[in-house]
C-alpha cells in the first residue's frame, strides 16, 4: 500500500500492512463486507468500479470514499489478487446532503419559492407558489418568463423598478402583486427578490423570488 492508505488504516508506515488483513484495520467492522467483495472480483473476473461506500476512521469519525477494485492478472491468465483505489469524497457527500436538506426545506415552505435564469426564464416554483398563483402541479413547462406572474397592469413597475433593483443592488423588497392564472385576478404579496451569484464571478446565476400572500 501507498503512505496514504497506512495513515488511513491508522499504521505508521507501508510495511506495518504485511501480513495484516481488513479484520486488523481501522475499518475492521467493514472486514466481512469487504472481503466478500473481494472474492466476487476475483471470481468472476470483473472489475467493481466507483462504489461509494461509509467507511469508519481510526479516529472513529466516518470518511465517504470512492473506491474500485480490478483483479490482477499474471502471464498465464490466472488471477492473483486484487488491486483496490479509493479517494475521499465526504466533502462532496456532506454537501449533497446539505443541498437535499435545502430542497426540502424550500419545496415544504408555506411561502412561495421561485427561480428563473437569468434571462428571466422560469425554472423552479414550490408547491406552496404553485397554488398561490393557481397553477396545475401537473403543468410542466413552468409558464416560461418571470414576468407572466405579474398582472399585466404591475408590468411597467417591474420591468423599471423591481428588476433593476435586484441587478444593481441584488435586492428588492416590498408590496406588490401576482397573477393569479387560473382567475386571471390580482394577489397582494410581500416580496423579497433577490440575485443569486456566483461567489467565484460575481456573476448572476438566477433571479429569486420569495413572497407570501397579504391579500
Amino acid at each position: 500500500c501507498n503512505k496514504l492508505f497506512a495513515r488511513d488504516a491508522g499504521l505508521n508506515n507501508s510495511g506495518e500492512i504485511i501480513g495484516k488483513t481488513d479484520a486488523h484495520l481501522g475499518w475492521a467492522r467493514y472486514a466481512k463486507i469487504y472481503k466478500a467483495e473481494d472474492r466476487k472480483v476475483m471470481e468472476l473476473g470483473a472489475p467493481e468500479l466507483n462504489s461509494e461506500v461509509l467507511q469508519n476512521t481510526v479516529d472513529g469519525n466516518t470518511m465517504w470514499i470512492r473506491m474500485s477494485k480490478v483483479p490482477l492478472i499474471n502471464q498465464k491468465g490466472n488471477i492473483i489478487g486484487i488491486l483496490g483505489t479509493y479517494d475521499d469524497i465526504t466533502e462532496r457527500k456532506e454537501a449533497q446532503e446539505e443541498q437535499q436538506k435545502l430542497v426540502a426545506l424550500i419545496r415544504r415552505s408555506d411561502e412561495f419559492i421561485g427561480m428563473a435564469a437569468p434571462d428571466g426564464r422560469m425554472i423552479f416554483v414550490n408547491d406552496a407558489g404553485i397554488n398561490l398563483v393557481g397553477l396545475d402541479h401537473r403543468e410542466k413547462p413552468l409558464p416560461g418568463s418571470i414576468f407572466e406572474y405579474f398582472p399585466e397592469k404591475d408590468l411597467t413597475f417591474m420591468r423599471e423598478v423591481i428588476l433593476p433593483t435586484m441587478i444593481e443592488k441584488g435586492l428588492w423588497k416590498g408590496e406588490c402583486r401576482f397573477r393569479q392564472f387560473r382567475s386571471g385576478s390580482a394577489i397582494s404579496v410581500d416580496l423579497s427578490a433577490f440575485t443569486i451569484v456566483s461567489p467565484k464571478t460575481g456573476d448572476v446565476l438566477a433571479l429569486a423570488m420569495v413572497c407570501r400572500d397579504i391579500s
